[in-house]
C-alpha cells in the first residue's frame, strides 16, 4: 500500500494482480506505479507521499485497469485491482515548504495577485516574487534558521529594488495546507 496526500486529501492505495494459480491477489505494486522514489514525503502515522492531485492519481490507476486514456494501448487489465481507502488528512502536517506549491497557491488564492514567479539568486534560497494588481510587490523566502517559516517583504514597485515598505513572517508548523500563509502574505484570499 502507498499513502498519497495533497492539500486536501489523504488516501491509502494498493494495486494488486490476481494470481490465478494461488487463487489470491499478489503483492502490492502501487509504489512502482507511482514511482514514489521521486516524490517528497511527510511523516504521519505512516510515511506519505506528496502529490499535486490525489484524485488524478486514483484516476490514472483506474484508467490503467480499464485500459483507457494514457493506458489505452495496453488494453484492459481485468486481473488488476485498485483499492483506495480515504484517510484522515489532518494526520499529515506540512513538514517542508515547497516554494513551487506555495507560489501556485498564492497565484490561485491570494487577494489582488497579478503574478508570481520563482527567482533564484535574490537570497541564499530561491524566492517567490509576488506582484499585486496595484503594482506593489512582495518577496517571499524560507527562513534559513526555521525551515517551516517564510519571511516576506513588501516593496513599492515590482522591481523590488527600493527600500522595503514592511516585513513579516508566517510559521507553517502544524498546518495542513498553505492557505493561512497565503492569507498572511496577500492580506486575504480570493
Amino acid at each position: 500500500m502507498t499513502i498519497l496526500i495533497d492539500n486536501s486529501k489523504a488516501v491509502e492505495i494498493s494495486i494488486r494482480e490476481w494470481d490465478e494459480e494461488n487463487t489470491q491477489y499478489g503483492l502490492d505494486w502501487s509504489a512502482d506505479f507511482y514511482d514514489v522514489g521521486r516524490l517528497k514525503t511527510v511523516d504521519g502515522p505512516e510515511l506519505a507521499y506528496i502529490v499535486e492531485d490525489v484524485d488524478y492519481c486514483i484516476e490514472q490507476a483506474n484508467d490503467m485497469v480499464a485500459g483507457v486514456g494514457d493506458f489505452a494501448e495496453y488494453g484492459p487489465q481485468p486481473d488488476t485491482f485498485v483499492d483506495v481507502t480515504e484517510l484522515d488528512r489532518s494526520a499529515y502536517l506540512i513538514c517542508e515548504i515547497d516554494l513551487y506549491q506555495l507560489s501556485s497557491e498564492i497565484y490561485n488564492h491570494g487577494l489582488n495577485v497579478k503574478d508570481t514567479e520563482i527567482i533564484s539568486g535574490m537570497c541564499p534560497e530561491d524566492t517567490i516574487k509576488v506582484v499585486f494588481m496595484d503594482g506593489t510587490a512582495c518577496c517571499v523566502g524560507i527562513d534559513p534558521n526555521f525551515h517551516l517559516c517564510v519571511n516576506f517583504s513588501y516593496y513599492a514597485d515590482e522591481s523590488c529594488r527600493d527600500g522595503e515598505l514592511s516585513t513579516s513572517c508566517h510559521d507553517f508548523e502544524g498546518e495542513l495546507d498553505y492557505l493561512d500563509g497565503v492569507k498572511d502574505i496577500c492580506g486575504g484570499l480570493r
